[in-house]
């Protein structure tokens, strides 16, 4: 597996399909804030789909039978285009982590599609181990990051400080103290 986190102005996607796998690919693309996204309900012809497929780098597709699923791959794939089919590994060239997000703080889990429900259920632990007040948290500690930075401080004096604030916002709630050190 490769992490990589992509900027959401540089991305353009297209989503195929129906139904709750569907609905969550496009709520994630808006919670990334993907600005560029075209939608299709159902198969369109190839004919259609390779036109809508230039200025593309991400197809996400789902709810369909594996010929249909064959046959946009196929086409998809000719073009270079980074494809991901619903619960079909065969024609993922990616696998969605499960993903919580607080704030700026982008935290997910993947098995590389192997198993799915162990990647949700770590995201309920980073849920409930991270609940919505971080995002006020980070944010409080990067204003006072760009305040330092601004007044000259290096990287070791800008880490120290950041783990004083850590401490005293109390960031991790006693997760792991030795973890922090």
């Amino acid at each position: 597996m490769l992490p990589i986190i992509l900027t959401p102005q540089y991305v353009s996607a297209l989503v195929m399909g129906t139904g709750p796998a569907t609905s969550r690919r496009l709520e994630q693309l808006m919670e990334a804030k993907v600005e560029k996204v075209k939608y299709f309900p159902e198969f369109i012809s190839k004919e259609h789909l390779e036109e809508n497929l230039s200025n593309i780098n991400i197809v996400y597709i789902a709810d369909f039978d594996d010929e249909t699923s064959a046959v946009i791959a196929n086409i998809v794939r000719a073009k270079n285009i980074l494809l991901n089919i619903e619960d079909k590994s065969q024609f993922c060239d990616f696998h969605v982590p499960a993903m919580v997000r607080r704030g700026d703080l982008l935290m997910t889990a993947s098995t590389g599609g192997k198993s799915p429900r162990v990647a949700r259920r770590v995201k309920r632990i980073l849920e409930n181990q991270f609940d919505e007040n971080f995002t006020e948290k980070l944010d409080v500690i990067s204003q006072k990051r760009l305040e330092w930075k601004s007044q000259g401080a290096g990287i070791p004096e800008v880490a120290a400080w950041t783990d004083e604030e850590i401490k005293a916002l109390n960031l991790f709630g006693g997760i792991c103290d030795k973890c922090l050190s």
